[in-house]
């Protein structure tokens, strides 16, 4: 059995992945923040940017230490759409969303504490009428 131990009071990493947003890009990418290691009490805001897509959106996910590797568990922090950004309720208080969700995108996480440590994603997607985020849905997506 494989234990990680991660140092939550110091670091954050900021990692790209999620494929399931992520559908035969060919060419296309979507292009984050390299790690990021920061302490207590500051904000720190990474980066996202998709290139050669046509998303109009960009998500946000966390991914906990402390979630066993048998249960992969995402936690949904919000979206931009186009311009206009969409945190989840949860965390309204805590992060801010800013840029165009056809390009770029930044995620700023306010005041850090250990409850933030974690490895954050972003993904990009088209979001349309037809196929709209759904915000009433869990916060936990398990992939």
């Amino acid at each position: 059995h494989l234990t990680w131990h991660f140092n939550c009071l110091e670091m954050l990493a900021v990692f790209l992945a999620l494929k399931h947003f992520l559908p035969d890009l060919r060419g296309r990418h979507v292009l984050q923040s390299p790690h990021l290691f920061v302490t207590e009490d500051l904000n720190v805001t990474p980066k996202c940017s998709q290139i050669e897509t046509s998303h109009n959106s960009m998500y946000w996910f966390r991914k906990t230490p402390t979630e066993p590797l048998e249960q992969i568990g995402f936690i949904f922090l919000g979206y931009l759409n186009n311009n206009f950004p969409n945190p989840e309720e949860d965390f309204k208080h805590k992060i801010d969303l800013a840029g165009d969700g056809r390009s770029s995108a930044t995620l700023t996480i306010k005041d850090l504490t250990e409850d933030n440590s974690g490895v954050y994603y972003c993904a990009a997607r088209r979001h349309s009428v037809l196929n709209p985020h759904n915000p009433t849905r869990k916060h936990t997506y398990h992939i």
